[in-house]
């Protein structure tokens, strides 16, 4: 009984093995390529192999693709003989939307559907299997660079598969990310709404970002992420960040880039990291209390369990100097220490500094931070010169009696003469010299009858 069961499965399997083996099977297509331009049509051949044992006849070619690409065949038989292999034409228009990237934003074909080749074997149906049919165009929207910059340290620009070197726990850092549009400024094709993404997958690095932008043709434009941080606790090795622009043209294709690159963190050895350290108050006044509280924290950030970890304030301008061990620190573990500083009034006027150190093993000197505190000018005090006020003395005012004043009598007074030419001298002078003249007529009269005598 179980014989005979066991025969009938395997005839079962027999004819269904015999039924499969009558197929069309297409290879698949791939048309275009990065550089194609959307809006032409592009061509390329598949194959149309029988894996049957009888003649399929009636061959017809369809597709599965939107009619946006009006797919077209040629060359295709209407019939293929058992185990024979045809090379068939298929032609495509690249559709103005048609997306540059995959869903992992990497530029590559993407399959629109497929090729399906039926007929007609003994009487039965026949439909192809495979027949993928995939289509790339160009895609003009890339991450042209991003650049690190490490605060307080150097920036590094970084493409597809670069490294950031000597970044340590804690460290901060910012990235500025370029977006390209590569289409020409003739097509007058933008990408509005681009996003930007950059990611890390890793826990040793807060990276988790995301903003948008938009980019004209023919130009490029940034966008910048702050305050990225390697976590506390980093672990030496490296960290992956991935950063993603994808957006669509006026057109509706989707286009877009991703490039990777690698945070290498390194952790030393030994390190006690000073992680804080202020000081209150800034400035020390005359008047009050002229105390300084200093306060500071460390962690141990080196790879290796640390003995008798000191903190230090030294402040030499202040005659101050004072070590506080604070026991052993495990690995990312933190301590602090506070200080008070008493600030004579003696101390010159001036800023001072004031250094924290931080030694692991008592004396082995790892970290150092700087402080300032301004020490301000005292005023003089003066002693105000008081001057006398003096009351002048008032002299009493004695009354004035006014003289008697006897009436006065005018006197009448005789009348002017008018005066003329005969008055003045002037008649005088000329009276004189009428005389002389008259003297000197006659003294010649007299001179010339004496000559006649």
């Amino acid at each position: 009984m179980k014989k005979a069961m066991l025969a009938m499965i395997m005839v079962f399997a027999l004819v269904l093995a015999t039924a499969g083996s009558a197929a069309l099977v297409v290879s698949s297509a791939t048309l275009g390529s990065i550089s194609d331009q959307r809006g032409k049509t592009v061509t390329t051949t598949f194959t149309v192999q029988n894996t049957a044992n009888a003649t399929v006849t009636g061959l017809t070619p369809s597709t599965t693709a939107n009619a946006k690409y009006n797919v077209s065949f040629s060359g295709l038989p209407s019939f293929l003989n058992a185990s024979q292999t045809v090379t068939v034409t298929v032609a495509l228009f690249i559709a103005k939307d048609h997306p540059a990237v995959n869903d992992k934003l990497v530029a590559s074909s993407v399959n629109v559907g497929k090729m399906v080749i039926t007929g007609t074997e003994a009487g039965a149906s026949v439909t192809s299997t495979g027949g993928d049919l995939f289509v790339q165009a160009e895609n003009k929207l890339i991450v042209k660079r991003v650049r690190v910059t490490v605060k307080g340290g150097n920036s590094d620009t970084v493409r597809d598969g670069d490294k950031v070197k000597n970044l340590k726990p804690s460290d901060k850092f910012d990235a500025e990310i370029e977006v390209q549009n590569k289409f020409s400024r003739d097509s007058d094709l933008d990408f509005r709404d681009v996003r930007v993404d950059m990611k890390s997958d890793d826990s040793d690095v807060d990276v988790d970002n995301d903003d948008s932008l938009n980019v004209g043709s023919d130009s490029t434009e940034s966008i910048r992420f702050s305050s990225l941080e390697i976590q506390d606790d980093a672990r030496d090795g490296t960290a992956r960040v991935t950063v993603t622009a994808s957006g669509q043209d006026d057109n509706g294709a989707l286009h877009g880039d991703k490039i990777e690159f690698r945070l290498e963190i390194n952790r030393e050895s030994h390190e006690i990291r000073i992680d804080s350290a202020t000081i209150s108050p800034s400035t020390i006044l005359c008047e009050g209390d002229r105390t300084l509280r200093v306060d500071a924290r460390v962690t141990n950030t080196g790879r290796n369990n640390e003995n008798d970890v000191v903190i230090e304030l030294d402040a030499p301008g202040l005659n101050f100097n004072e070590k506080k061990n604070t026991g052993d620190l495990d690995e990312d573990d933190s301590s602090a220490a506070s200080f008070t500083v008493p600030v004579a009034k003696t101390v010159k006027p001036g800023s001072y500094q004031l250094t924290v150190n931080s030694y692991w093993e008592q004396t082995v000197k790892s970290a150092t931070k700087l402080l300032n505190v301004v020490v301000a000018e005292c005023a003089v005090q003066t002693t105000p010169v008081i001057t006398p006020v003096v009351t002048p003395v008032q002299t009493p005012v004695q009354p004035v009696t006014p003289p008697v004043v006897a009436p006065v009598t005018p006197v009448a007074k005789a009348p002017v003469k008018a005066s003329t030419f005969m008055d003045s001298p002037a008649y005088v002078a000329l009276l004189s010299v009428a005389a002389v003249i008259v003297l000197l007529v006659l003294v010649f009269l007299v001179v010339k009858l004496v000559r006649r005598e």
